[in-house]
């Protein structure tokens, strides 16, 4: 052990006798305390000079943005204008291009909200307000595209509403 290891190893012990005359414990507990005390001094001296393999340092993970744009969308989507507001419109749009060009559908062939959106997103119009309503239709719509086969692009219906169980 170095002299800086020994001095760390001291100070724990004189600290831990100083507790036990604060502390006015009996000489039974005060020994345990100072033995403890000085143990664990000298085991960590013993620990920094072990020349083990080390686990390396973790890398940062990747940033998830996940929770942030949920909590992006919401605030966009929960605005005081009416309609849907400019961040999660383009954010829509820039989802459902990705997924429309993965599976080499046309964002032309693309009809319904689904498609007003790309179009608005596609002329950088942002003046024209998007409702809920087609928002949400849009939505809607391109899931049934992502679940649907890649050959066919279905036209708009509004989702099924659940029935609900009044027992």
């Amino acid at each position: 052990m170095t002299a800086g290891q020994w001095r760390v190893t001291v100070l724990l012990t004189v600290l831990a006798a100083g507790f036990a005359i604060f502390l006015s414990l009996d000489f039974g507990h005060a020994a345990v305390l100072v033995t403890a005390a000085f143990v664990g001094g000298v085991v960590n001296g013993m620990l920094d000079n072990l020349d083990a393999d080390r686990l390396p340092a973790l890398s940062a993970p990747p940033r998830s943005k996940g929770l942030a744009d949920v909590q992006a969308l919401e605030f966009s989507l929960s605005g005081a204008r009416a309609g849907v507001g400019v961040r999660a419109v383009n954010q829509l749009a820039e989802i459902a291009s990705t997924a429309l060009d993965a599976r080499g559908i046309e964002h032309r062939t693309v009809k319904g909200p689904l498609g007003a959106v790309l179009g608005s997103h596609h002329l950088n119009d942002s003046v024209t307000p998007v409702d809920t309503r087609t928002f949400d239709a849009a939505m809607d719509q391109l899931e049934q595209i992502l679940r649907q086969d890649p050959q066919h692009v279905p036209s708009h219906r509004p989702a099924p509403q659940p029935e609900r169980d009044h027992r």
